[in-house]
Formats: C-alpha cells, structure tokens, sequence
C-alpha cells in the first residue's frame, strides 16, 4: 500500500521499513499548510488550520486515501497522534501564530478503542504549550508574549 507508484524519485520521501507501520516514512515525506483562518470583517487571524501536504510522497493519492490506508493497516491512532505533533511543532515555529488557534483536523475512527493513543493529545497539547493542562478540549493556541 504504501509505496509510491508513478512518481518521480526525486520527490519521493524516505523509503518505508519492511514489517512495521510506515509511520517515520510517512512523517518524513509529509509537510503542513498552515491556512489562516480570517475574520473577513475585520482581517483578523483567529487562527491556522493545518493542512497536510506531499500525500503523493507517502503512495496515497489524497489525504483521505492516507487515512483510510493507515485505518485499513491498523495505525491509524498512532499516526495522528504523530501528526498532530508535527503539525505542533509546525505551528509554534510561526512567529505570526502568536496568540492564535491551530485547527487540526481528526479522522477519529476508532477514537477511544483498544488503548487509543489518540485519548492523551491533551497532553501533546500541554507538552508543546498549545494548552494550560489536559482535559481543555478545542483549547489550541500558543502562549501569547513577544516572539523570540
């Protein structure tokens, strides 16, 4: 499933390992958009909504097909919760996010079964300051203060 098919080599992310989740791969060979979220009545940013790019680069056509392969594999869970970090990391690095909201979109499916990774992202929430403890659902935003 998850190879790249078609494609130029050249563009093409870091080979996945043999017998494990393609998840590093994965990772490696996708980047994020952060789209501002405008008011329109006032050209305030109320915020950035992460958009993943470079799908082809993982085999998938789309991020909905990444999505349902990772579901159909078993590693759903764990690649959002992965996700959402590097969508984290992409966030706090921009200066202009500063006192905003990240948006991130979550598939879900499964949300809550079988020891679900995904039930402790209000920890990745605190742990990169995008929220003051866990359990603040829809509480996203960087802490506000003079970019460094």
């Amino acid at each position: 499933m998850f190879s790249p098919s078609n494609s130029d080599p050249e563009e093409d992310g870091p080979e996945p390992v043999p017998g494990q989740p393609p998840i590093k791969h994965i990772l490696n060979s996708l980047d994020y958009a952060l789209q501002p979220i405008v008011d329109v009545g006032t050209g305030v940013v109320y915020g950035y909504e992460a958009q993943i790019r470079n799908c082809i680069r993982t085999g998938a056509s789309s991020t909905d097909d990444l999505l349902n392969q990772a579901h159909a594999q078993g590693f759903l869970p764990h690649l959002e919760t992965a996700l959402l970090r590097k969508a984290a990391t992409k966030f706090m690095a921009l200066r202009t996010a500063k006192g905003t909201k990240l948006f991130f979109k979550l598939d879900g499916r499964g949300l809550g079964e079988n020891e679900d990774p995904r039930m402790n992202m209000d920890a990745i929430l605190v742990e990169y300051g995008l929220a003051e403890k866990p359990g603040l659902p829809g509480v996203f935003r960087p802490p506000s203060g003079n970019p460094e």
